[in-house]
């Protein structure tokens, strides 16, 4: 976005800077130089603080659906093979008509897909090395269930939250202070400052949030406006969140080997179970429709033919990248 609101005051930057440049080798006009590189310099300033300011807007970085472009660039080769039948035709030349349909075909894919999905749900499962870090999205709400890196840099996971065009973060759920759940937590409350943290209440503090105020819970429960419900659960050192949107519930595990009869009442019947790690073989899989995993490894046989007899459609990260999906609105 900042690329194309810039381009004409970037463009005159240079060209000031260039002939300001040029212009310092000739004597005689060496007394215009100052004001030109004085004009340059405004104007590269300018540019780079309304840069970062755009950047810091909502819809600043657009996700776009795979399949929106290709229906964009073919109907794009259909406007241009118009254009060129009717040159040799005609020998008129459309060009002005042709690159304004192209600009408005091309512009209309990202903001119809922004206006499409910005009330959706998602959730992404960040490739993590067997770590937890889940995302939610939904109307302007970021709540992120973990924290964890694994074996990567905790600047990785910033990395990833920032590709996601994530400034901020309404609630941080750290599951667990171990490592693979908790890692890089420093990292992600100084940069996106949560406005709410929860951990479980009988494990160790995590000192550098004490300024922060979290709050310390065995459960934990949030409903925002839009219909969006998570609650977090910790018990027995298992710490577990459902999440439910206008009644598709999603079950987040956090402790890989979680143990039968951890789980609250009503959570085993979820439509989608998110964990990390070897997802629970005693879990009745009767409701589910899909197993969303973040280990970083393949997973055994009698995993995947249990989810084939069941119907159940898997997914594991692997280390081949991030998983998102959309629930249902």
């Amino acid at each position: 976005m900042a690329n194309v609101l810039l381009v004409f005051l970037a463009s005159w930057a240079m060209v000031l800077g260039a002939l300001s440049g040029l212009l310092s080798l000739a004597k005689l006009f060496s007394f215009i130089t100052f004001p030109l590189s004085l004009i340059a310099g405004g104007l590269s300033t300018l540019v780079i603080k309304a840069a970062a300011a755009l950047a810091d807007l909502s819809f600043s970085v657009l996700s776009v659906n795979g399949s929106s472009v290709l229906i964009a660039l073919s109907f794009s080769l259909l406007i241009l093979a118009f254009a060129v039948m009717i040159f040799k035709k005609n020998g008129k030349r459309t060009t002005g008509i042709t690159a304004f349909v192209l600009t408005v075909i091309l512009a209309s894919v990202p903001l119809g897909d922004y206006l499409f999905s910005k009330n959706k749900t998602y959730i992404t499962v960040f490739d993590n090395e067997n770590a937890s870090a889940y995302l939610v999205t939904h109307a302007g709400q970021n709540i992120l269930l973990g924290c964890g890196s694994g074996l990567k840099s905790p600047q990785s996971l910033i990395y990833a939250l920032e590709n996601k065009n994530i400034r901020s973060l309404n609630t941080l759920v750290i599951p667990a202070t171990t490592p693979a759940e908790s890692s890089a937590a420093y990292e992600v409350c100084n940069t996106f400052s949560p406005r709410n943290i929860v951990l479980p209440k009988k494990e160790h503090a995590l000192s550098f949030l004490e300024s922060c105020t979290p709050v310390y819970v065995s459960s934990y429960k949030q409903k925002l406006s839009s219909g969006l419900e998570i609650d977090y659960m910790y018990k027995d050192g298992n710490g577990s969140v459902l999440l439910d949107y206008r009644g598709v519930k999603v079950l987040f595990l956090f402790t890989p080997g979680l143990s039968e009869g951890k789980l609250p009442a009503g959570w085993e019947d979820a439509e989608i179970l998110v964990c990390r790690g070897k997802p629970p073989l005693w879990l009745n899989y009767n409701s589910f429709k899909a197993v969303i995993s973040s280990y970083n490894q393949p997973i055994e046989s009698e995993y995947t033919m249990r989810f084939d007899r069941n119907r159940i459609k898997f997914y594991n990260t692997d280390n081949c990248g991030d998983i998102t999906i959309s629930l249902p609105a």
